[in-house]
């Protein structure tokens, strides 16, 4: 029977089921009968050295040259195998005959490149592991050519060539680094230091002395030898930080014509990013262009995921899909981790895939977010080589990752018992006890949209990619040349999987494969940038690279899917920095282009496109301080920190000369600042503080310039929040400044007595007798987390020039006590009936409106808010919409989080003295895959975080298994006893924009993906392209996530363009010139020279200023009693907005009204009756 009929019978029985993208072909079909058998004994095994299961690649390329492509598979304790493609999906096994073997070699990564400039495809194969040095020496094979019966010929020549290095090498890659024409090679090395913890904190090597140092070779070429020599200048290159490197990644990561390396290591040493210094040298950049990497970092990858033309970054490690899985492989939080970070300058890592999405460029550097989580790839196991191509030729890369592991070393339950039992057990025993981790790979069908941020559905079932395996290297090529790309995967201590590609049969969609002919130097052109411009104005761009994923190569190919599309033209831009134009591009077929046969010109630089934004020096040399105060040590099982959330800034004049001022908001042991204009522009810092101003013990949050007494000046009220003292400590009393004179004297007298973990402090004059009232946000019960807590009314009781204010919430409104955890406020007119209302945002809340009845307040119910309850944490309002009431736009957590929430599920959490120690427990829920992979509520964390809480976790489940198959609703049953708990939840994550409708009822629709990516705090409103339509800039993340998670980082600054339907689109940074990547809280505006800057507070961080370039503005002076404007586009179209005391979280912005040049009138109301009008 032959192969062509056999592979048509299982098509047919395929197709009789629903069709999957992939199908697995037998071994019968194939005759590929490779097994990396990895056999254990007592002198290696997995308990004496833990790399011993890291696996061998795969590399597809077409060795003999007739036009297929070939299979070649490393192996570890067996032999490498070559297997040649005879079409019809069949191959022969050459390896003896080509001579490719390398018995007694432990073979892992594999390159292949004509070396010798032949024309011939040469393979370089890393070695390791093995003992003495000469077992462990780099193989080059030379392609002699074929023989009679066509099979290719090899013989080893590494030492002839300058390439058999014994330093442990796990992986190399061949590029250009020094842009002379010819490929130069980086050695991935990795030595596992037997006597050593990998995971424990000390100095970092970064002299070049390590073990564990990797290496790059020049390539010289020896005109005598009449072959390349290659010369190890690893030092004088500046290669000198140590790790344990399992992936590798060659690209021009800055675009600056010269190529950068990428490294993933393993472990606790960070990842490298090699930037190329254009000199012959690099630097590691990795922590000034990362705000985070993987821990356990394994194969990783560089390509462009949603054609915007910039480069995204993906890699590996081992956190699991399922609840199961984390629950017996993952440590407990631990807090040491991040002081030991700083004490021995590590960066910060996270169990986790991480993908780093592109957002653009700035001053020549990429800037990146890290996005795993939102795209849905954070948790794939114990992963390895990240595959990247579009396998359903729909236009977009997809992603394909193997994984698996034979001895689970992680395992809790193990660890448990090889601790007790080590000096009792013996080494056999302790091995058969080890669990495996026999995994299906995953496959994730990318579904972004072009140029926006990314998403995948997981495709593994329904793409066919169904067999568990111990899967390591990977790689694809197209093995039947039908136009799709397959998939061939290195197992341990199985077959290989060669699953076969059906797009071509089953999609009727377009492509073209394109095979670049280099120059003398370098043959095959690696290192070209390949970009098609399509039918549809859309672009998509490859960088002809095969070496990728994890150990592995690639068939040397550019395979770009086209879904209904035809290409409109192709630019390659070659290794020597030309480029060549092509018009008439076929598809639906192999295409070649060879560098000698087309006209070139140089690249040009790029030039530099205009911002909407640009940075501004205003002469603010001020960086916020926080002392770092562990509130994990109080309440372990907290999602974040309740200590970190400041600064807040307020706007306003210190001293009368119409000038803008600010104060920015102390922490503890740190004391706020103000910072006064002066007439050229600038900023002094000045001390106007009393001596009796506090003791540096306050944690201030949120603070509010405004002219409490009404003489004229403006007077200072600062929230006093955090976390780190009692609830009775004295430091959460407020405090109140009047100004005098320009100097802000603490007033005892002004505030009643209160004690309150606050936020922000908001005024208004709620009931229209002359002057201004507050309302002070209550954040936390310090210590009892999450039990809600009490914001506070305060009525300004001003009289004969005595000023008072008295808590009047028993009075107007009791729903003030207890309100819950609120982090913003907005004192605003919801319905247009002249009374101001107030919108409350806070977490496990919903958005909660209070409606002014002129002698009380009542909650707005009904409004179509109620089912939204989220972490929101600020509000900002304007008629977005110009229909004459406000709207709001509400910063929620987003979606790039372990907690994302399915619609119509929600997270549960508990709370209460569960085992009656006088403290409160607090227990969260999270959504995880069961053995179903069905989504099911379980525990946050883990059994060891649980019984630090309460330490009855332990006793009810004395195993890791045990917990991890326990349910929330379970442990709550077993765990809490009394009926008296507090309970709430969240079921929306969105930050969200809320349309008005002017009766009490509003409609949410969450914002642009882009506004999902990070939790948000400050919001600014405003036209910044001068279209007419309001725009909206958003910055936030949070520094202080629980440590497992870890911080919520990936917001640099979000600007969304409004258009007339409603709709919003996001502008990178190359776009909006908005850059704000800290731990970003507030965000006010601020008059300087009469043009309108943004100030934006970071934790920790320096003040970011910058401005808006829309030139076409005139400013109106707004009055102190002023309450809002309708500003007229024309006789029948007007919209409205507001001046506020504090809009947004933690800001206070200048008050002034802004608008268009081409407005035609603006109408402004004022308290009572008060009114004018300015006709342009």
């Amino acid at each position: 029977m032959t192969n062509r009929f056999i592979i048509l019978i299982v098509l047919f029985s395929f197709g009789c089921n629903k069709k999957k993208l992939f199908t697995q072909l037998e071994e019968s079909q194939t005759n590929i009968l490779f097994n990396n058998l990895i056999t254990e004994s007592d002198s290696m095994n997995i308990l004496d050295y833990e790399y011993l299961y890291n696996g061998g690649g795969v590399a597809i390329s077409d060795f003999n040259g007739d036009g297929l492509e070939d299979i070649f598979f490393t192996g570890n304790m067996v032999s490498n195998k070559l297997y040649l493609n005879k079409g019809e999906w069949s191959f022969d096994d050459v390896s003896e005959v080509s001579g490719i073997e390398a018995n007694n070699k432990w073979s892992s990564g594999v390159n292949v490149v004509d070396i010798n400039l032949d024309g011939r495809l040469d393979i370089y194969i890393s070695t390791s592991t093995f003992e003495p040095d000469s077992l462990r020496s780099n193989v080059l094979f030379i392609n002699r050519g074929n023989n009679a019966k066509g099979i290719p010929l090899f013989v080893d020549k590494a030492h002839d060539y300058g390439l058999a290095d014994m330093s442990h090498n796990i992986n190399s890659s061949f590029f250009d680094y020094d842009n002379d024409g010819d490929l130069d090679v980086y050695l991935l090395i990795n030595k596992m230091d037997k006597y050593k913890q990998p995971n424990q904190y000390r100095k970092k090597l970064i002299d070049g002395t390590s073990s564990k140092n990797d290496k790059l070779l020049r390539n010289d070429y020896d005109d005598n030898l009449g072959h390349p020599y290659f010369t190890d200048v690893t030092r004088e290159a500046g290669i000198l930080i140590e790790g344990y490197g399992l992936g590798i990644s060659v690209s021009d990561i800055n675009k600056d014509g010269w190529k950068d390396v990428f490294v993933s290591n393993d472990y606790l040493t960070n990842d490298l990013l090699w930037i190329n210094n254009k000199d012959g040298t690099f630097t590691d950049r990795a922590s000034e262009y990362f705000k985070h990497t993987s821990y356990s970092s394994m194969g990783n990858n560089i390509v462009d995921f949603n054609n915007d033309g910039n480069n995204e970054i993906i890699e590996l490690d081992m956190m699991p899909d399922d609840n199961y899985r984390r629950k017996t492989m993952l440590t407990e939080n631990n807090y040491n981790t991040y002081i030991n970070n700083e004490r021995y300058n590590y960066d910060f890592q996270y169990v986790r895939n991480t993908l780093q999405l592109n957002q653009g460029f700035m001053d020549g550097n990429p800037i990146y977010s890290e996005i795993s989580m939102f795209s849905g790839v954070s948790g794939t196991d114990w992963s390895w080589a990240p595959i990247v191509g579009d396998y359903n030729n729909d236009g977009l890369s997809d992603l394909i990752i193997t994984n698996g592991f034979p001895k689970d070393i992680t395992d809790r339950d193990f660890i448990d018992y090889q601790t007790e039992m080590t000096r009792f057990a013996k080494k056999k025993t302790l091995l058969a006890s080890i669990p495996e981790v026999k995994l299906k790979n995953y496959a994730f069908k990318n579904i972004s949209s072009l140029n926006g941020v990314i998403l995948f559905d997981d495709v593994t079932n329904e793409w066919g990619i169904e067999e568990p395996s111990f899967s390591n290297g990977a790689a694809h090529g197209d093995l039947d040349n039908d136009g799709d790309l397959d998939y061939v995967v290195n197992n341990i201590n199985g077959s290989a999987h060669v699953y076969m590609n059906q797009t071509s049969s089953l999609l009727n969609n377009n492509w073209v494969n394109i095979k670049l002919i280099g120059y003398k130097n370098n043959p095959d052109a690696i290192g070209s940038t390949l970009t098609v411009y399509l039918s549809n104005n859309s672009i998509q761009t490859y960088e002809y690279n095969p070496f990728r994923g994890y150990l592995s190569n690639m068939q040397n190919t550019a395979h770009f899917g086209l879904n209904s599309l035809s290409v409109d033209s192709l630019s390659i831009v070659w290794p020597d920095n030309t480029i060549s134009l092509i018009r008439n591009v076929p598809i639906n077929k192999m295409v070649i282009y060879d560098y000698n046969n087309l006209s070139r010109v140089v690249k040009g630089k790029e030039k530099k496109k205009s911002t909407l934004f640009s940075k501004i020096d205003l002469g603010i040399n001020y960086k916020h301080e926080e002392f770092d105060f562990i509130d994990y040590n109080i309440q372990p099982l907290l999602f974040h920190k309740l200590s970190q959330f400041g600064p807040g800034i307020s706007v306003g004049d210190f001293n009368g000369d119409d000038l803008d001022d600010f104060y920015i908001g102390g922490s503890r042991s740190y004391s706020g600042t103000f910072y006064q204009q002066k007439n050229d522009g600038t900023f002094s810092k000045e001390n106007l503080f009393d001596d009796n101003s506090g003791d540096n013990i306050e944690e201030e949050l949120g603070s509010l310039l405004f002219d409490a007494d009404n003489d004229g000046d403006d007077d200072l009220y600062i929230v006093s929040g955090g976390n780190e003292y009692d609830k009775s400590h004295n430091s959460y009393a407020d405090r109140f400044f009047i100004n005098s004179n320009g100097k802000y004297i603490k007033s005892n007298d002004v505030l009643p007595k209160f004690l309150s973990s606050g936020s922000c402090v908001r005024a208004s004059d709620y009931d229209n007798d002359g002057d201004l009232d507050l309302f002070i946000c209550g954040r936390v019960i310090p210590h009892e987390y999450p039990f809600p807590a009490t914001s506070y009314l305060l009525e300004n009781k001003l009289e004969d020039g005595i000023l008072k204010f008295e808590i009047v919430n028993d009075i107007l409104s009791p729903e003030f006590n207890n309100l819950g955890l609120v982090s913003d406020a907005l004192w605003t007119d919801v319905d247009n009936d002249n009374l101001v209302d107030l919108i409350i945002v806070g977490e496990f809340m919903p958005i909660t409106i209070f409606k002014n009845h002129k002698t009380f307040f009542k909650r707005l119910r009904g409004t179509g808010l109620d089912n939204y309850r989220g972490f929101w944490n600020s509000i900002s309002g304007s008629d977005i919409d110009f229909d004459g009431d406000i709207d709001y736009v509400v910063g929620n957590l987003g979606n790039n989080t372990l907690l994302n929430i399915d619609e119509g599920k929600e997270i549960f959490i508990v709370a209460g003295d569960f085992d009656n120690n006088g403290s409160t427990d607090f227990f969260p829920s999270a959504y995880f895959k069961d053995s179903n992979g069905d989504l099911s509520l379980y525990p946050f964390f883990t059994r060891h975080d649980f019984q630090k809480e309460v330490i009855a976790v332990r006793a009810n489940y004395k195993l890791h298994s045990e917990f991890g198959n326990t349910t929330f609703d379970e442990l709550i049953n077993e765990i809490i006893s009394s009926d008296s708990i507090y309970k709430s939840s969240v079921n929306f994550l969105e930050t969200s924009y809320l349309e008005n409708y002017g009766d009490g009822t509003f409609n949410l629709r969450a914002l642009p993906k882009e506004a999902q990516l990070s939790k948000v705090h400050g919001i600014y409103l405003d036209d910044f392209n001068a279209d007419n339509y309001f725009d909206i800039l958003i910055i936030g993340n949070d520094f202080g996530g629980e440590i497992g998670m870890g911080r919520y980082d990936a917001s640099n600054g979000t600007v969304l363009l409004g258009d007339q339907k409603g709709g919003y689109t996001s502008q990178n940074i190359e776009e909006s010139g908005v850059y704000v990547p800290g731990d970003a809280k507030s965000l006010v505006r601020i008059v300087v020279d009469n043009k309108p800057i943004l100030l934006a507070g970071q934790n920790n961080d320096k003040i970011v200023s910058i401005y808006n370039k829309n030139s076409s503005i005139k400013s109106i002076k707004i009055l102190p009693n002023d309450r809002y404007a309708k500003i007229y586009l024309n006789d029948s179209i007007y919209y409205k907005r507001e001046f506020y005391y504090g809009n947004a979280y933690l800001s206070q912005s200048n008050r002034d009204l802004f608008v268009n040049n081409n407005i035609k009138k603006v109408d402004i109301y004022g308290s009572g009756d008060s009114f004018r009008s300015i006709i342009y």
